[in-house]
């Protein structure tokens, strides 16, 4: 239920010319995948599977579906995201122009924003944070790979914030 004049509700071309969906339902294009988190922003929705595959769909004016460009041409019904494949997924967030995904092996990848394909972020070049408390954290320089920060949640806010909360 809700707007879906960019298509961001999944239900394909039959509804995705309604600017609003009053009654709920299924999203026929996943009903064969065990979806286990799913995330919505203003204009675009994105869902993970138990297998770890990614779906996307709505608008990707920005690129934060994923396919590699961005236009101004809706997805009304959910895709894979095609450079997530081997890579299992196991949280996702969306925000109004990007999409951020974490990965089972503690990756943190975003897109969208203009950045149209998914993208690893380099946790270890991070030298400002802080904890829930706002205590600043500090990460030393010549971290190792395998001494990055283990990343336990994810979220996405606004046009372009986004966050990690790690062990």
């Amino acid at each position: 239920m809700g707007g879906n004049r960019y298509g961001q509700l999944g239900h394909g071309k039959e509804t995705a010319a309604a600017k609003s969906v009053t009654e709920a339902k299924k999203v026929a294009a996943l009903r064969t995948s065990y979806v286990v988190k799913i995330a919505a922003a203003n204009k675009h929705s994105v869902a993970v599977t138990s297998t770890g595959e990614v779906y996307t769909w709505g608008s990707n004016t920005c690129g934060q579906l994923g396919y590699g460009a961005f236009d101004s041409t809706s997805s009304p019904t959910p895709r894979v995201v095609d450079a997530l494949k081997g890579k299992r997924v196991v949280a996702c967030a969306a925000a109004k122009r990007h999409t951020v995904v974490l990965t089972a092996d503690g990756d943190v990848l975003t897109w969208g924003h203009r950045g149209v394909s998914p993208r690893k972020v380099n946790l270890n070049s991070v030298r400002k944070s802080s904890s829930l408390d706002g205590t600043p954290l500090r990460f030393q320089k010549g971290h190792k790979v395998g001494l990055k920060p283990r990343v336990e949640r994810i979220c996405a806010a606004a046009a372009c914030g986004s966050c990690c909360v790690t062990a």
